[in-house]
């Protein structure tokens, strides 16, 4: 019988990180995972070494691309080492694009510098013409470095290979996996900036645990649909709301060329009127506007609509808005269009 293959992809983060000296290779983070799974093939790619706040959108599609060829060459399950900063955003961002097909281009990678981010637009598979779907994908990080006392990136490490190696994972899409908690990439947020519990999921809770007796799912797979997004496109801007806030920032965004704004509002969609009006302008000069809320709850009202003042409405956070604002200017600048596939799970 063949060994099944688990391909483990590193981006840096705490969980390689010691107190002196440079971040830990691949091969040096997983030294010990083939003696804790003796019958699994286990492959590293190193495809960057930088804390999670560095994260572009040229490192997030190298590791979708990865992501792809690994499953495209026979890997069962893939994990991600990610710093805790924006875990949730590459979580994301891998779960809106696990069913998407590798475009067949002449040119491997096409980078267009706009706003100091390079845009991939095609996949470096250019020999490949087909959707290629994920398997078991999920992503994790430590929140103590490699050399601190109680360092979780091991067991957080070991508990992601399980649930990698978990053939059923592959229909909740992404998963996040932390302090032995399983996480919808959808849902999960990271909620405290230094304790080793820094991740939940507010609106469901963990979908399921890591345990000494192996995986245990709670719930059963969400429904999921897809877009063939094709593209990052960056600059979209994300504006936190608070008391006495006028037009200024939101005129300064469009004024800068914004190609759309997400707004964390206050409570359940409010917003000042000054900051409103300012907004429907946005509108006019075609910059999409998608409004979320602050709270850790909730949502905006009406989630995945077109509401009366031409501002989509959503569930995600900020931060998951934005990126799915991004990938969604790959395909249609129309707001209708827009909240339609904010409306979709995912």
């Amino acid at each position: 019988m063949s060994k099944r293959r688990l391909d483990i992809l590193t981006t840096g983060g705490t969980i390689a990180s010691k107190a002196r000296g440079g971040m830990l290779s691949g091969e040096e983070l997983i030294a010990d995972l083939e003696n804790i799974f003796p019958d699994v093939e286990i492959g590293i790619k190193d495809i960057c070494r930088v804390g999670s706040s560095q994260i572009t959108t040229h490192i997030l599609w190298e590791i979708r691309t990865s992501v792809q060829e690994s499953f495209y060459m026979g890997a069962d399950g893939v994990v991600i080492t990610h710093g805790t900063d924006t875990l949730e955003e590459t979580a994301y961002f891998l779960d809106l694009m696990s069913n998407s097909k590798v475009s067949k281009s002449a040119e491997a990678e096409e980078d267009v510098s706009a706003f100091g981010q390079s845009i991939p637009i095609a996949s470096t598979m250019h020999e490949v013409d087909a959707k290629i779907h994920f398997g078991p994908t999920v992503i994790t990080g430590a929140m103590r470095g490699f050399d601190d006392i109680g360092y979780d990136g091991m067991a957080n490490l070991i508990d992601s290979c399980r649930v990698a190696l978990e053939p059923k994972s592959a229909a909740y899409g992404v998963l996040a996996v932390m302090n032995n908690k399983v996480h919808l990439a959808r849902e999960v947020t990271k909620i405290h900036s230094w304790m080793l519990d820094a991740f939940d999921s507010p609106a469901t809770g963990p979908i399921g645990y890591v345990g000494p007796q192996g995986v245990d799912f709670l719930v059963n797979p969400p429904p999921r649909t897809f877009c063939e997004y094709t593209a990052l496109v960056p600059p979209v801007d994300l504006i936190k709301t608070g008391i006495a806030f006028d037009e200024r920032m939101v005129r300064m965004l469009v004024e800068g060329q914004s190609r759309g704004i997400v707004v964390e509002s206050m409570g359940y969609g409010h917003l000042p009127q000054r900051m409103v009006e300012a907004l429907k302008d946005a509108i006019k000069s075609n910059v999409p506007v998608v409004v979320t809320t602050r709270c850790l709850y909730g949502g905006a009202p009406a989630p995945g609509t077109l509401i009366d003042a031409g501002f989509i409405s959503t569930d995600l956070n900020g931060q998951k808005a934005r990126i799915k604002l991004m990938l969604a200017l790959s395909v249609t600048n129309d707001p209708s269009e827009i909240a339609r596939l904010f409306a979709v799970r995912p």
